[in-house]
């Protein structure tokens, strides 16, 4: 014959009390000690700055950056990239010369578990930017026609035209 066994569980501060009983009134208890290990999770970094920039003046900022434990505080360590670093959470630093930079972004929590994120800048000097492909063309031309024992010149300054300023320029002939 199958008899059902019947479970009865208490919990109290970390213990569980168990007591078992089948149908004929026998009990058995057993107490059982509860460990309750926290995980913690990392942070997430999430580093921003302008990719490309005609300053080498730099704003960073950390504000996506978050602890998924949301009880924990971040510190913040930037990396520019120039071998200069900051603790500030968004800082602003200013580099020595332009040129091509990896700022690398490390948050920590109180627990020492961290994360990092980079981002590469371009710093581009104004003076060196080439001026975009010219879209309007000039020509001038001179011509000079002959015939019936008189010289007429004209000079005339062409522009091609686009969605700017256009420009026509025409002198009157003189005659020879």
């Amino acid at each position: 014959m199958h008899q059902e066994l019947a479970c009865h569980t208490q919990h109290r501060g970390g213990v569980a009390y168990v007591t078992v009983s089948d149908g004929f009134g026998c009990t058995a208890t057993a107490t059982v000690s509860i460990t309750v290990i926290s995980v913690n999770d990392a942070p997430v970094a999430s580093a921003y700055a302008p990719a490309n920039t005609q300053s080498k003046t730099v704003s960073s900022s950390s504000a996506n950056s978050f602890d998924p434990n949301n009880n924990d505080t971040l510190s913040y360590l930037w990396n520019v990239g120039d071998g200069n670093s900051s603790t500030e959470a968004n800082p602003t630093h200013t580099y020595s010369n332009f040129g091509q930079y990896t700022a690398t972004l490390t948050v920590k929590d109180n627990h020492n578990s961290s994360d990092s994120s980079s981002i590469t800048l371009t710093l581009t000097d104004p003076s060196n930017i080439l001026p975009d492909t010219p879209s309007n063309l000039s020509y001038i031309l001179n011509t000079t026609v002959t015939g019936k024992g008189r010289n007429k010149v004209t000079s005339s300054t062409v522009v091609l035209k686009n969605s700017m300023e256009t420009t026509l320029e025409s002198n009157q002939p003189v005659y020879c």
